[in-house]
């Protein structure tokens, strides 16, 4: 579109592939990065290391869902929630909820580097140019 020699270019399309490529790549590696932190917390963080069988730790995983910009850390293993929870004799131990709580800022930071990456300097939403 073209007004008193102003051209008015409609980027978004490859403003929001950008977008969506550095929020990809961020669910990933936030993760990831919980993962491994959670890892950390569940050996050094308590009273006592989350380890007997070591299955526990083997079953941490994560899942990004692209659709709802979300990645769904945790464990499949049925006692999972008493250790994280405590039961009448055993003391809990939230090492999922400490994990992620105690480092928002840390994945405020890695959504900023990977769509930083992707969408600074690179082509705006709308652009103009005078002919």
């Amino acid at each position: 579109m073209s007004y008193r020699g102003v051209t008015i270019k409609d980027n978004s399309a490859e403003f929001d592939a950008r977008f969506k490529k550095g929020m990809t790549k961020a669910l990933y590696a936030i993760g990831a990065t919980a993962v491994e932190i959670t890892l950390d917390y569940m050996t050094n963080k308590y009273y006592k290391d989350i380890h007997l069988t070591g299955d526990l730790k083997r079953d941490l995983n994560y899942k990004p869902r692209l659709s709802d910009n979300a990645v769904d850390i945790g464990n499949s293993l049925n006692y999972a929630v008493a250790v994280h929870e405590g039961t009448g004799r055993m003391v809990k131990r939230p090492y999922l909820k400490d994990a992620i709580y105690e480092n928002t800022k840390l994945w405020q930071e890695i959504f900023a580097e990977y769509i930083g990456s992707e969408v600074e300097g690179k082509t705006a939403a709308t652009s103009f140019t005078t002919a």
